[in-house]
C-alpha cells in the first residue's frame, strides 16, 4: 500500500482490509482524538460484532475480541483526552449494551446492558469540548419500537441513568447526537 503524507498525516490511497477472508457490515471506525494513530473499529459478522484496533493510523488492524452473544450495528467513541474509549452494539435479544476499554480498544470490560431487548440502531457520543460543563459525559441514543429514547452517563461510562423516552413525539428509526462548545445536546431523528 501506498500514503501520501508525512508523520501522523498519512492519508491511504488504498482500501485497507480489517480482516482477510472475513465478510462484514454495518463498520464503525472511531480515531483516538490525541492520537490520531490510535483507532478502533468494530464491524457485524458471522458470529457476531467483532472489535479491531491501530496503532499505525489504520494501516493494519488487529482484532480484540468477537463480543459475545451480539448481534450488530457497533458505534464507538473516546473521552477527551483518549485515554477511553467506548463502544456499544446490540446484544443477540436486541438489546442495548455498552462497554470501556482504557488500553486503546485493545482489551474491552464486559459488555453491561442498558436494555435487555426490543431496542435498535444505538448511537453513542461522548462530549469532549473543553469549555463544556459536561465534559466526558457519554450519550446512548436508541429507539425501542420506533419510540426514540436518550440515556446518559456522567461517570465515564461505569453505568448509565434510566433512560428518557420520548413518547409524545413523533417516532422514528435510526438518530445522531452531537454536542457543542457549551454542552447543549443535539439529537436528531
Amino acid at each position: 500500500p501506498t500514503t501520501r503524507g508525512t508523520g501522523t498525516d498519512l492519508i491511504p490511497e488504498v482500501e485497507f482490509t480489517l480482516e482477510s477472508a472475513v465478510s462484514g457490515n454495518e463498520t464503525a471506525v472511531e480515531f483516538n482524538p490525541t492520537n490520531p494513530l490510535r483507532g478502533v473499529a468494530g464491524s457485524n459478522r458471522s458470529g457476531g460484532q467483532t472489535m479491531y484496533f491501530t496503532a499505525d493510523g489504520g494501516l493494519t488492524w488487529t482484532k480484540s475480541q468477537t463480543n459475545p452473544s451480539s448481534c450488530c450495528d457497533p458505534t464507538i467513541d473516546w473521552s477527551a483526552d483518549g485515554s477511553v474509549v467506548y463502544q456499544s452494539d446490540l446484544s443477540s435479544s436486541i438489546g442495548v449494551r455498552w462497554s470501556v476499554s482504557s488500553d486503546q480498544g485493545e482489551t474491552w470490560g464486559p459488555m453491561q446492558v442498558l436494555t435487555p431487548s426490543g431496542s435498535d440502531k444505538e448511537f453513542i457520543h461522548v462530549d469532549r469540548s473543553a469549555t463544556s460543563p459536561h465534559k466526558d459525559n457519554v450519550y446512548l441514543t436508541y429507539h425501542n419500537g420506533n419510540v426514540m429514547q436518550f440515556a446518559r452517563s456522567t461517570d465515564m461510562g461505569a453505568t448509565f441513568d434510566t433512560p428518557i423516552a420520548f413518547g409524545g413525539d413523533p417516532t422514528g428509526i435510526g438518530s445522531d447526537i452531537t454536542t457543542d462548545t457549551a454542552g447543549n445536546i443535539y439529537y436528531v431523528y
